[in-house]
């Protein structure tokens, strides 16, 4: 997530005085003319170690009406560019929308670089014709620009203009991004035709040094020199010294967590009309679904008795569902985008060109599974990518995908047919995002989607020290759940088990792979087996009489991925994990054991995860086990520091060695 992404495509936000005046009165700095202090700044005082600092950050928003209501935003931001890494700052995308009905467009873009040299401020202007468009998609496009003559040192400033037709919607202010601010502002005024719901969320949000709303009567614009007098609602919020958001591993997605405000339409209130409720309820919205034509099993009726000829003569419910499942991902392949509908017509191109869609792959496994005869239905969820799901304010907006869903026995089985190395006893990971909307007809409930599997690896090496001092003999490695998913992935995607093999030693310094085999790597629903022969060179030191062995080998932990001395957000592994390690290592002759590692046992609070070490000698070799759990893969912001201190225990137990000792 770098600031050159904007989040700012379809802000509306409404302003009754004009937005010049506002500027005038309101902006942190005037246009084109910089302080000299930002220049001479080297770092920031809040963060050191910061790449780039927003210096502000600021919207503001008039509301006019051309032939139909249109919102104008003026934003203007200034960054300092503090290191190297921080000049990627200069890279700037604005995003804007386009559908049949209704456009934004980017206007009044103007650009400065400000430098230091020789004492003397150089002010360098962006011109027009390094400015282009990019389009994304169908919808969504970029207007995009590289700052000329930017250095370490530099501060860059954008001011500019997004002109909205999609009134009814107003995209979230992040006051928090992944570089800190200075200060990150925002003023909204809403005329009282609209009635929005306003929502904090995130972990950080600096000192919120204004937080304002207020009423009073103004003007509006008409057109044609006509106004209107109208109440507002204006909401003014600033926020100083607004930390960055650091991501660190084992996250959904840095959405969830960043600091901001959201707005809802709840509903309008037009002269001369109707009151009309933008607020729902997930009953409505399961009556609209119902209704929707490109929501539906019945899309997929086309398929007609397929589903029950492709389990004719299986009784047993779990392996029909298998073999409806496997079918469904050779009749059609995923297309890489997550969608929610598809009618009919896009279900039957699906199925012909053999590809789709998330939402018609899954639509045709409804028919398969409706047309053998087994309760299905479709679930709309939010993916990890998308972002966590909000019960509390039902929206279909919230949902970017839609899966199905099986009865087996007295409960529902979840399935997803668009990765084809996914098995249907478990979920692709994406979806692992705390719960789904399934509809029943026109009734719903929310239906549990976490991890029905763990990740389980189990590791067994027995290997002997050469007079050279490496290490030689076999490991093997059985992998099931989502470790068998992950290696699948990565054995597909080189090719072929030689290919793969490489893949390993080019990642693995010190390690030959002799010889190889692999088990059960195409049949998903079975355990992987890997079985090596190698050669290390890389574990052990011979120093004088003395030999060094690094037991843990490539699998030991090098560092803590949990480096932030605060983590204001929770630890989200996905699923269960469960590592098993036996590792035998037997001496040359000539030697004795000098120095052995201690046993060890590690718990983390409420039995979120365990640690176990055992080393022992037998006769002339060494015997580890060591087992990881994490049995809870969500981990609260409160219960990090625990979970850090654990994997600092782990690193240093991992990294302790073996110590043999020429006998004399």
């Amino acid at each position: 997530m770098k600031f050159k992404t904007i989040i700012f495509s379809s802000l509306l936000t409404l302003l009754y005085y004009s937005p010049q005046s506002l500027f005038a009165q309101n902006a942190p700095d005037k246009f084109g003319k910089i302080d000299k202090k930002d220049l001479e700044m080297t770092t920031y005082e809040q963060d050191p170690g910061a790449h780039a600092v927003k210096l502000f950050d600021v919207a503001y928003i008039d509301f006019r009406y051309l032939n139909g209501f249109n919102v104008n935003t003026q934003r203007h931001f200034r960054i300092k560019i503090l290191d190297v890494e921080g000049l990627e700052y200069a890279d700037v995308e604005i995003p804007y929308l386009r559908t049949p009905g209704r456009k934004e467009s980017v206007a009044m873009l103007r650009a400065f670089v400000y430098t230091l040299e020789n004492g003397e401020v150089v002010k360098t202007k962006l011109e027009n014709k390094d400015v282009f468009d990019e389009q994304v998609d169908k919808n969504n496009f970029k207007k995009k620009f590289a700052l000329p003559n930017v250095k370490v040192g530099s501060v860059i400033e954008v001011k500019y203009e997004l002109l909205s037709e999609f009134w009814y919607q107003i995209d979230p202010w992040l006051f928090q991004e992944d570089i800190p601010a200075k200060r990150s502002e925002i003023l909204v005024s809403i005329p009282e035709y609209f009635i929005f719901n306003t929502n904090f969320k995130g972990y950080d949000f600096g000192t919120l040094s204004i937080n304002d709303k207020s009423t009073s009567t103004g003007n509006l614009a008409l057109g044609a020199g006509q106004t209107i007098n109208c109440q507002y609602t204006t909401y003014h919020w600033a926020a100083e010294n607004v930390p960055a958001f650091t991501a660190e591993p084992y996250i959904t997605t840095a959405r969830n967590y960043l600091g901001r405000v959201e707005f809802e339409l709840a509903r309008t209130n037009f002269p001369n009309s109707f009151n009309e409720s933008y607020n729902t309820s997930w009953e409505a919205i399961a009556e609209q679904l119902a209704t929707s034509e490109d929501f539906g099993v019945g899309n997929a009726n086309f398929l007609n008795d397929q589903g029950a000829n492709l389990i004719a003569g299986e009784a047993d419910p779990g392996k029909q569902v298998a073999i409806l499942f496997e079918a469904t991902k050779k009749m059609v392949k995923w297309d890489n985008k997550y969608r929610r509908f598809a009618g009919v017509g896009d279900l039957k191109k699906a199925l012909k060109e053999g590809i789709g869609n998330s939402a018609e792959v899954n639509f045709i496994l409804l028919g398969l599974l409706k047309s053998a005869g087994l309760e299905a239905f479709p679930v709309l969820v939010s993916t990890r990518s998308n972002g966590y799901l909000n019960p509390y304010q039902p929206s279909l907006d919230q949902f970017n995908h839609t899966i199905a869903a099986v009865k087996v026995g007295d409960g529902f089985i979840t399935l997803d047919a668009t990765d084809p190395f996914v098995p249907a006893s478990y979920s692709p990971i994406n979806c692992l995002n705390d719960k789904g909307f399934i509809l029943m007809g026109n009734r719903h409930q929310w239906i549990s989607l976490e991890a029905r599997e763990k990740y389980k690896l189990a590791v067994q090496a027995q290997l002997a020290i050469g007079e050279d001092g490496s290490l030689s003999g076999t490991i093997k490695e059985a992998k099931d759940g989502y470790a068998a998913y992950l290696f699948r992935k990565a054995y597909f995607k080189e090719g072929d088990a030689d290919k793969y093999v490489k893949s390993i030693q080019d990642k693995v310094d010190g390690m030959t792979i002799e010889e190889h085999s692999f088990e059960n790597q195409e049949n998903l629903y079975k355990r992987v087996e890997a079985n090596y022969k190698v050669n290390i060179t890389d574990k052990t030191v011979m120093a004088g009489d003395m030999i060094y062995i690094s037991p843990m080998l490539h699998y030991a932990l090098e560092e803590n991925p949990f480096k932030l001395a605060e983590r204001k957000y929770p630890v989200d592994y996905a699923y269960p994990m469960e590592e098993i390690y036996s590792i035998a290592i037997t001496f040359p002759e000539g030697y004795a054991l000098e120095e052995l590692p201690e046993g060890t046992n590690l718990a983390l609070p409420e039995n979120a995860g365990k640690f176990t070490y055992s080393a022992k000698q037998l006769d002339h070799s060494i015997l580890l086990t060591i087992r990881f759990k994490i049995e809870n893969p969500f981990i609260s912001f409160e219960q990090y520091p625990f979970l850090k201190e654990f994997y600092s225990l782990m690193v240093a137990k991992y990294a302790e060695q073996i110590v043999l000792k020429k006998k004399t």
